[in-house]
């Protein structure tokens, strides 16, 4: 059997690890369209305040390691850009050399994550600003902030990645302002809960505003649509995730809103390809509405199963 898997960040090299550990004759084969393969996102926020010190050790596997190790094929840079489910094979191009080839498979699993989503903001190009999303992303953040000293700066979206980036820059002595354009931070969970955390931040200097939004950015500085206007130094953006899943269009599987739809066994409606992670519905248990979940946990029993 020829298993390939599209995404090897989180999801796609657990799939691939475990895959192996049940089958020692499958052909398995991860493709990452970024330059890593497999490193810890939920520690990125780590790296900024220096608990991490080295961002190479955020990285967790490499090709050479899945090969040696698993007999397990890695390639980075290689970005899936279509899926033809009738023959069963998806057309792949390499960023680096631009060269396109296209790779059959038996089954194919898709855990392509999110992007981060960025508006169109008027002024953005004014000011420095970072999203913390990969490795890089983590290194971009670092060396600025020791090359350029700032003494504040602004964290816009008050979920986990807004409130982890917050948390370690404070860390580093850096005065916080975190926006959140809803009623509290941590918007998903209850507000009685989401007030034991704003009470913590608080309590360690960072400032916080909710139920405000921005409307534009200047040189140094946040317009609110309130008015309020927040001189800062830098920007971090951690406003929301969009699915990466445009390229999945050719393989005539159900979405919704960007967001695969599967089954119990993660079994998209085509039955030889299988979702998890980031970019798929999940069940609620109690409501039984499928929603996004782009969490760790849920996504490493998904990945397992």
């Amino acid at each position: 059997m020829k298993l390939i898997i599209v995404g090897g960040v989180a999801a796609g090299a657990s799939v691939a690890a475990r895959a192996r550990r049940l089958n020692e004759e499958a052909e398995i084969i991860i493709l990452e369209r970024g330059p890593i393969v497999s490193f810890s996102n939920c520690c990125l926020p780590n790296h900024l305040s220096g608990q991490i010190k080295n961002a190479n050790e955020l990285i967790l596997m490499t090709p050479k390691k899945f090969l040696d190790d698993y007999n397990i094929k890695a390639y980075v840079n290689n970005e899936v850009i279509s899926v033809n489910s009738e023959k069963k094979n998806i057309t792949i191009k390499n960023t680096s050399t631009n060269i396109i080839s296209i790779e059959n498979n038996d089954k194919l699993v898709v855990t392509p994550g999110a992007d981060a989503f960025v508006p169109p903001f008027i002024g953005l190009d004014k000011i420095p600003h970072y999203n913390l999303k990969t490795v890089q992303d983590a290194k971009n953040i670092s060396e600025f902030i020791n090359v350029n000293n700032p003494k504040h700066i602004t964290v816009v979206g008050g979920g986990f990645i807004g409130l982890e980036a917050a948390e370690n820059l404070r860390h580093l002595g850096i005065e916080i302002t975190l926006i959140e354009g809803s009623n509290q931070i941590i918007p998903f969970v209850d507000e009685d809960m989401s007030l034991f955390g704003q009470e913590e931040m608080v309590k360690h200097g960072i400032k916080i505003i909710v139920n405000d939004l921005v409307e534009r950015f200047d040189d140094k500085s946040v317009i609110l649509k309130s008015g309020l206007k927040i001189n800062t130094d830098m920007l971090i953006l951690a406003i929301g995730i969009r699915p990466a899943t445009k390229w999945l269009e050719s393989a005539n599987i159900e979405m919704d809103r960007g967001y695969i739809k599967v089954n119990k066994n993660y079994q998209t409606s085509n039955e030889h390809i299988y979702a998890g992670g980031d970019a798929i519905l999940v069940e609620n248990g109690i409501t039984k509405i499928a929603r996004p979940l782009a969490i760790a946990g849920p996504a490493n029993n998904q990945r397992r199963l």
